[in-house]
């Protein structure tokens, strides 16, 4: 049988033709991989960004309350005329100078995470899910600092006020780390007791199942 060169030139024709084809189908393939991609890229910044969003409010919310109590200081100040007027009552007491200490740092560390978040958000054109997450977790410091050091400002703050009666300001200050520390052990040891009982109803089960099958 003779094979013409037409034939040869169709067949290599065909051939480019199916190569071409794959090579289409697999482009289509990675820009339908690339579409997926990008879109799980622009969901997780979209759910950084709000939670971005609640940092900024939580630490306004921080940094609002901070600057009250620094111009509203527990005891009050002096009325009385004199070279101590308007300055507050109980600056000697060392609860009180806690107080302010602490007043002052969560309110520092809020006013910086707010700022960090301007910052960011303004600095960003283009989502980046590490440098978001990055973002996030650096305000995320901040903002749980200014929480404790708001906590330790209104315990001590409490132990000004009540510099007269030692006993109530001792119990201030434990019940909190008492409640906190019961939650905390009770969680676990709910946790823990949830995860005894799947693993004994997992071994029920296996001890039916063997049964049944003998």
């Amino acid at each position: 049988m003779i094979v013409s060169e037409n034939d040869n030139i169709g067949e290599r024709k065909d051939e480019g033709n199916t190569v071409k084809s794959k090579s289409k189908e697999d482009g289509g393939v990675e820009d339908e991989g690339n579409r997926m991609n990008s879109k799980s890229n622009s969901g997780k910044a979209n759910l950084m960004e709000k939670t971005g969003q609640t940092e900024l409010l939580v630490a306004t919310l921080i940094a609002t309350v901070t600057f009250a109590a620094g111009f509203t200081v527990p005891g009050g100040f002096v009325a009385d005329e004199g070279p101590d007027q308007g300055a507050a009552i109980l600056t000697r007491n060392i609860a009180f100078k806690a107080f302010v200490i602490l007043n002052t740092i969560s309110m520092f560390f809020s006013c910086l995470a707010v700022f960090a978040y301007l910052t960011d958000s303004l600095a960003i054109h283009v989502p980046d899910t590490r440098k978001l997450y990055k973002q996030i977790r650096f305000r995320l410091v901040l903002v749980v600092y200014a929480m404790l050091a708001m906590i330790g400002a209104f315990l001590s703050g409490t132990c000004a006020v009540l510099y007269s009666d030692r006993n109530l300001a001792i119990f201030v200050c434990v019940l909190p780390v008492a409640i906190f520390a019961y939650l905390r052990l009770s969680n676990n040891t709910i946790e823990s007791l949830l995860l005894f009982r799947f693993k004994m109803d997992q071994k029920i089960d296996n001890f039916l199942r063997q049964n049944m099958s003998t």
